[in-house]
């Protein structure tokens, strides 16, 4: 889901063979797209959480 979602707002890495420890911003998101894929991922998994606990993660295998 998050792969799929950080392709949506950055299409130009959809050939990119994503790795859990890739990072959002090594990847070309500034803090505007991040939070957009956040959002984009929570919607489509239906959840309501704070987006503060979001902040922690440091690459997309953390924030799985």
């Amino acid at each position: 889901m998050i792969v799929e979602q950080t392709r949506a707002v950055l299409p130009n890495l959809e050939r990119h063979a994503f790795q859990g420890s890739d990072r959002l911003a090594d990847l070309g998101a500034n803090s505007v797209d991040r939070a957009e894929i956040i959002m984009m991922v929570l919607d489509a998994l239906s959840l309501k959480i704070p987006r503060v606990e979001t902040f922690g993660p440091n690459n997309i295998g953390e924030l799985a």
